[in-house]
């Protein structure tokens, strides 16, 4: 046992300036100081006297055994939990939205209808209640510059390495657009798809929220709620299964309050990150690459029968076409061979006509010949009868005479006249008889 008192206090004595003072040993087998001999003091019930500051003269003690040093506290660092959760959804549903109101962050966020996600990203970690948490951003499953299985590839391949790195998810946010008119086809493979990555067995761990709700006025949104949460081909599986579904408000508490009911959930893995890690299946031999290829094969199936529903209406068309060309060649065919029949008509018609008036015009030359023959007949009578009155009028007087010659000229000018083609011909002939005729007689009488 360590003595803790002195047998003896002894009075200490000025030592010699040459004089060494003996220090004090410990054996390797007692834990007790060995005291170098010293003379006898005498006895007091006092305690040894506390050495005094160097500048007076110290008293000499006891060597005593050294001083334990102090332990200082230790600061304990308690390390705050991390916390991972996806968001995933349709494009333009709100995903970075929410992470921006969740975490008070800054992601780019699309207004127009192209998303700004293009690959699966992680939030800046930020402190939340007493959790370190990280958001997940994915591409949605309709993304027009992504094709689907190039969006399976990217989530899948970042859930299984977060899997593999003890990374687990606490929670799943799948976000739905409260104010589509209907749930479309789209909008259903996203949501199959969803159910597909998750699997039953972390179904509690995944709240559905509505977003958008700023876009529709109440009884259309919980006509529409009430849908979702009721219907086989949309919420309504995941539902029984254990997964919320909640309203999603454009504020940072609404996003925070969903945030809430997740941090403290057990992480689980999702059902893709057991069957590509556990598993060690083929992308598109797990289930959500499985309904991904029987989604494709329909889509193709879909395509295929409106392709050749397509060109039967484009035969159909161009059926109807040569048809409605045939029909119309026909008719103009008929037109034209109508024209041909009107024309042949008409020329008959006009050849008809004109051999009519053909004939009435030769009638009425003869005619007028007959006439002219007539009238030439009579007009050479009338200048024979005048000749003789002429020859029997020789002896009358110069008064007779000029008178008969007016009347003979007058006759020849009628005849002219009357026939201005014959001019040279046979009337003109005997007016210039005439006119010789009396000339000469002239030349007699005078």
């Amino acid at each position: 046992m360590r003595r803790n008192t002195l047998n003896q206090a002894q009075v200490p004595t000025p030592a010699p300036a040459t004089a060494k003072r003996r220090k004090a040993t410990r054996t390797a087998t007692s834990s007790s100081f060995t005291l170098p001999s010293m003379p006898a003091i005498p006895t007091l019930n006092t305690r040894p006297a506390i050495p005094s500051r160097p500048s007076t003269p110290s008293v000499s003690t006891l060597p005593l055994r050294p001083a334990t040093p102090t332990l200082q506290p230790k600061t304990v660092v308690v390390e705050e939990p991390k916390v991972t959760i996806a968001v995933m959804g349709a494009t333009g549903s709100g995903k970075t939205t929410f992470i921006n109101h969740a975490g008070k962050l800054d992601l780019p966020v699309g207004h127009g209808i192209q998303s700004c996600t293009k690959t699966v990203q992680a939030a800046t970690p930020f402190r939340f209640e007493g959790y370190q948490v990280t958001l997940i951003d994915t591409p949605g499953f309709d993304d027009d510059t992504i094709t689907d299985v190039d969006v399976l590839k990217m989530v899948a391949a970042f859930l299984s390495d977060g899997y593999k790195n003890k990374k687990p998810l606490s929670g799943v946010i799948f976000l739905h657009r409260i104010s589509d008119r209907r749930v479309g086809g789209v909008s259903r493979r996203n949501i199959k798809m969803f159910k597909e990555l998750c699997g039953e067995d972390t179904l509690k761990n995944v709240v559905l929220a509505t977003t958008m709700w700023e876009y529709v006025d109440k009884e259309t949104g919980e006509a529409r709620e009430t849908e979702l949460r009721s219907e086989e081909i949309f919420f309504k599986p995941v539902i029984d299964k254990g997964a919320r579904l909640v309203r999603r408000q454009n504020t940072e508490v609404s996003a925070q309050n969903i945030l809430r009911s997740l941090i403290g959930n057990k992480p689980l893995p999702l059902q893709i990150q057991t069957e590509m890690v556990d598993q060690k299946k083929d992308l598109l031999q797990t289930a959500a690459g499985g309904e991904l290829r029987r989604d494709t094969e329909e889509q193709m199936r879909t395509d295929e029968l409106e392709a050749r529903e397509f060109m039967e209406k484009i035969k159909g068309a161009v059926s109807v076409c040569e048809q409605e060309t045939r029909e119309e060649v026909l008719k103009e065919q008929d037109q034209m061979q109508e024209d041909v029949r009107r024309a042949e008509e008409e020329a008959l018609h006009q050849e008809e006509k004109y051999n009519l008036e053909k004939e009435e015009l030769e009638m009425s030359l003869a005619q007028v010949q007959e006439a002219v023959v007539n009238d030439s007949e009579k007009q050479k009578r009338e200048i024979l009868t005048l000749q003789e009155r002429l020859k029997t009028a020789c002896n009358a007087s110069a008064a007779e005479r000029d008178k008969l010659q007016k009347q003979v000229v007058l006759a020849n000018r009628q005849v002219q006249e009357k026939h201005p083609q014959q001019s040279t011909g046979y009337f003109t002939s005997y007016g210039a008889s005439i006119d010789g005729f009396l000339g000469n007689r002239r030349g007699l009488w005078w």
